[in-house]
């Protein structure tokens, strides 16, 4: 079989994925393109006074780990098994939910909300919604994920997580929640940070052949039907140099792939104008603390949502500031992996974050009151005395949270809103494109990332096997005629 030389461009989970499952498959020389200081993109584990802060993903489930060590063949990721606190009403008490029941009464007694019955489910969803919770397990992820996309509105708006009620303005949300939720069984935790697993996904790259390139930038991608060339920049000596490869996959995100790429096609043209349309959504602010004491967490899990919006008149008003670049605070997401984490910390301290939905560039005064609403609340329901005994450490702008590579508004969408489009992953015959803004439409983005990631790879893989094969036959055929 022919070896390809390949470019996986982007070092995240998708770029990950599509250089592991590559090398799985096929005999390849895969070079691994990254403009950061390190792989892992949104897997990114930051080391601060000697405390762990997770700035990308903080959580995984299940599937990104059978993904990672059964399909991707890379073992011995260490986790911790975690719950997730979601409060999302009038009185401020969690609806503290356990994502290991699966059946609609089981949910039913979870939620103990009336108007959730298994009645009000079959009259306003129907019979597909009880089918599709009772079958969610008997489907491959693959297929499970890529289906998503085609569901009823009532029902995906019944299965998102944190603003569960019965009256979600439609078409404002896809399911991010309890389907994903119910069906991955438990959220897990790496110790340690969810670097950990960029940093055994790179190892198990390097010792299959693989080629890392860090501080590189790609500056142009030029395809022709039989290679591609791309232009690099090193970062380090600011020095130029070009390589031809059989393909390239770009994960680098949406809007930096189209630029890079000198390719001009109908197709593409529309490509790029669809992206040139595309708004900036809500993205993450992260408020950095630690404490020297261990605190007492009122709630059984140092995971939570909270977003007390008390109506669907203040949930959909606070959508549309978002959409018109309003920065407005309801609410943040609380992660404290002390609480179950014991090496969250090298030195005894607790490290806790505060995420903000934010849009892309918060003023100083917004960046205030984040801190100053995130201490009053943390006060009142999570942690007594937290204002004056968290000292805050750093704070991430959505410009420093996010990859570098990455265009905000196409790469995710906090909280439970993100519905961005979602772009072919064929942009030419020798160039595609991965990654949470292409190819296959879920959310939250690690998610997504992975199973597009995948995606591409197996296509790809599935493409090369048939040129392969077809290669040999001809050639087969003309040693007859010789």
């Amino acid at each position: 079989m022919t070896k390809y030389r390949i470019a996986v461009l982007g070092s995240g989970i998708a770029g990950l994925t599509v250089a592991l499952k590559l090398q799985l498959e096929l005999d390849v020389d895969i070079d691994l393109i990254e403009r950061g200081t390190a792989t892992g993109g949104r897997l990114r584990t930051l080391e601060i006074e000697g405390n762990k802060y997770d700035i990308g993903a903080t959580i995984i489930t299940p599937h990104l780990l059978h993904i990672i060590e059964d399909i991707l063949g890379v073992k011995d990721i260490n986790t911790v098994p975690v719950d997730l606190d979601i409060i999302a009403t009038e009185d401020r008490e969690p609806m503290r939910l356990d994502f290991g029941k699966t059946s609609i009464d089981d949910i039913e007694k979870i939620l103990d909300k009336g108007q959730l019955s298994t009645e009000w489910i079959l009259a306003n969803i129907g019979i597909e919604g009880l089918e599709h919770i009772e079958g969610m397990t008997s489907k491959s992820m693959l297929q499970y994920f890529n289906e998503l996309q085609d569901l009823p509105a009532k029902l995906k708006t019944y299965l998102t997580a944190g603003f569960i009620a019965a009256n979600i303005s439609i078409g404002r949300m896809e399911a991010t929640g309890l389907d994903l939720l119910a069906f991955s069984h438990s959220f897990q935790y790496p110790t340690g940070g969810v670097g950990q697993i960029a940093n055994k996904l790179t190892e198990a790259f390097t010792e299959r052949g693989g080629t890392v390139l860090l501080n590189t930038e790609v500056t142009s991608l030029t395809a022709t039907d039989e290679q591609v060339t791309v232009k690099l920049t090193n970062m380090d000596s600011d020095t130029a140099s070009e390589q031809t490869y059989d393909y390239v996959v770009s994960t680098i995100g949406v809007g930096h792939t189209l630029d890079a790429l000198t390719n001009q096609s109908t197709k593409l043209a529309k490509m790029r104008k669809e992206f040139a349309t595309t708004t900036s959504t809500i993205q993450p602010t992260l408020l950095m603390f630690k404490m020297k004491e261990k605190p007492e967490f009122k709630g059984r899990t140092g995971l939570t949502l909270y977003y007390p919006l008390d109506t669907m008149e203040e949930l959909n008003q606070y959508i549309e500031d978002f959409e018109h670049n309003i920065n407005v605070i309801h609410g943040f997401y609380i992660h404290y992996p002390a609480y179950y984490d014991p090496d969250a910390s090298n030195v005894g301290e607790y490290p806790i974050q505060l995420w903000f939905p934010s849009i892309p560039e918060p003023t100083e005064q917004m960046i205030e009151k984040y801190l100053a609403y995130g201490k009053e609340q943390m006060d009142k329901y999570f942690i007594d005395d937290f204002s004056t005994k968290a000292e805050l450490v750093r704070v991430f702008r959505p410009h420093n949270a996010i990859p570098i590579y990455n265009h905000p508004g196409t790469v995710s969408r906090i909280g439970p809103y993100v519905g961005y489009p979602v772009f072919d992953s064929v942009l030419t015959p020798r160039v595609r494109m991965a990654g949470s803004g292409a190819s296959v439409k879920f959310s939250p983005s690690t998610i997504q990332a992975q199973m597009s990631g995948l995606k591409v790879a197996i296509e790809l893989v599935d493409e090369l096997r048939i040129k392969s094969w077809s290669r040999r036959f001809f050639d087969w055929l003309e040693s007859l005629f010789h």
